[in-house]
């Protein structure tokens, strides 16, 4: 497809993003009783039955993925979610290998310091060992 004809293609897909927005907005003005959007929520109504919700949330959906999808037309093709999933992809091992490192800092402060108390004043342990071994018996 020539480059004209992608950023007309590009064009009108945010023309019908921007459509299906502001049905979205109208639809859901209906919803909470505006006048603005009686009939378009009224549509919903009376094409989705007791799903009148959906209506607005599907425009919305639609309308974003529409938005996206002309952008990439314009910058020669290439997908954003093949990039963004290999990207995900390759910090996974980074993640897991900063989780183990933190997990193993944390260890090494336990070790040494042992069990940090909190501050305050502390409730004295007399009693306890009583306490608990009349539970025995």
């Amino acid at each position: 497809m020539s480059k004209k004809k992608k950023i007309t293609y590009a064009f009108w897909l945010k023309v019908l993003s921007a459509i299906l927005l502001m049905v979205s907005i109208a639809g859901l003005l209906g919803a909470f009783g505006f006048a603005i959007g009686k009939q378009v929520h009224s549509l919903f109504t009376i094409l989705m039955g007791s799903f009148t919700w959906a209506g607005p949330l599907i425009c919305f959906v639609a309308a974003i993925l529409l938005w996206i999808f002309s952008e990439t037309s314009t910058s020669g093709g290439s997908n954003p979610f093949k990039e963004k999933i290999s990207i995900a992809g390759s910090s996974k091992e980074s993640k897991h290998r900063m989780i183990q490192s933190v997990g193993q800092k944390s260890a090494q402060a336990q070790q040494t310091k042992g069990i940090d108390l909190p501050a305050g004043k502390l409730v004295s342990l007399k009693g306890f060992n009583q306490y608990f071994s009349s539970l025995n018996g």
